[in-house]
């Protein structure tokens, strides 16, 4: 009796610790720009080189069995959900009856392969399928760009990166950071055309601590720093909005329902001209989109 409850107890605790055991996750796949990429259902492909996830979330598949006639070729979706570092995210989907590709933030993806094949009588669950992706970015390199006949001015460069021309007078890319020490250095030949407060300021040229500060080239033009709206007073939204501002009672008139959105506002469509003033002798009668800051 003894042994059989020694046994027992062993029994029990193994399971209680395989009960404890973290489940499995989803599997994970280094993955490369202009590379195939299988993936199956709840799958990721990870291109660290872009700070690029992509996850296959869901798949289903209605294309015509094989050896069968049918009235339409039917089609298959894939949904991904896709994030780009910590700050972009989205879901997006591919019906191959209407596209193979789509586009993400300055990326192309391309579905070019769904496997297996559906035939007559033939189950296939959606954990069974794998599919084939091809990820570009949009966005070539710059010395790619130059090679191809793209003129210095106008080539691009992906976010938070300037172009400047090398001292072999070939292009680059580098952050706003690097970009002053490489001009120090002499590692660039001259500078490229800079267009906005941000290129000017990390070329190293002078910043005034104004509101908003602006930022002096060398050959006197002069750049202002872009507040995001939302740093802004609702006076100062309104009025970029187009609207009229109401100081006496925190309104803003004649702007839309998305704007005052944006303000954190309650959005009136139709309020009366004369709503401050109910005893006016003359009032016209229109409708007033309002939008009230509390």
């Amino acid at each position: 009796m003894k042994t059989n409850f020694t046994l027992f107890l062993i029994a029990a605790v193994a399971l209680s610790g395989l009960m404890m055991m973290p489940s499995a996750t989803a599997a994970h796949h280094d993955a490369k720009l202009d590379s195939p990429i299988k993936l199956s259902l709840g799958e990721t492909a990870e291109i660290k080189s872009e700070q690029l996830d992509i996850t296959l979330e869901d798949i289903s598949d209605s294309r015509c069995p094989k050896s069968v006639t049918c009235i339409w070729e039917g089609e298959v979706t894939a949904t991904f959900n896709i994030t780009k570092g910590a700050d972009k995210s989205s879901t997006i989907e591919i019906k191959t009856s209407e596209t193979t590709s789509v586009e993400f933030d300055t990326y192309s993806l391309t579905l070019t392969n769904t496997e297996p094949y559906p035939e007559e009588n033939m189950e296939i669950k959606k954990e069974q399928y794998v599919i084939t992706l091809l990820v570009e970015n949009l966005i070539k390199a710059p010395l790619d760009q130059f090679k191809s006949g793209v003129s210095l001015e106008d080539i691009v460069c992906m976010d938070s990166l300037i172009l400047l021309q090398k001292y072999d007078t070939t292009p680059a890319c580098v952050s706003f950071e690097t970009a002053p020490k490489l001009v120090e250095r002499g590692w660039t030949l001259v500078e490229s055309t800079i267009d906005s407060f941000e290129e000017c300021a990390a070329a190293g040229n002078p910043v005034m601590e104004s509101f908003p500060r602006q930022c002096r080239t060398n050959n006197g033009q002069t750049f202002v720093e872009e507040i995001p709206t939302r740093m802004a007073s609702p006076k100062v939204q309104c009025n970029n909005f187009g609207g009229t501002w109401l100081e006496e009672f925190n309104e803003c008139e004649y702007i839309s329902s998305e704007q005052c959105s944006e303000l954190n506002g309650e959005y009136l469509e139709c309020e009366s001209a004369c709503r401050h003033d109910p005893d006016a002798e003359v009032c016209t009668l229109q409708c007033v989109p309002v939008c009230s800051i509390k």
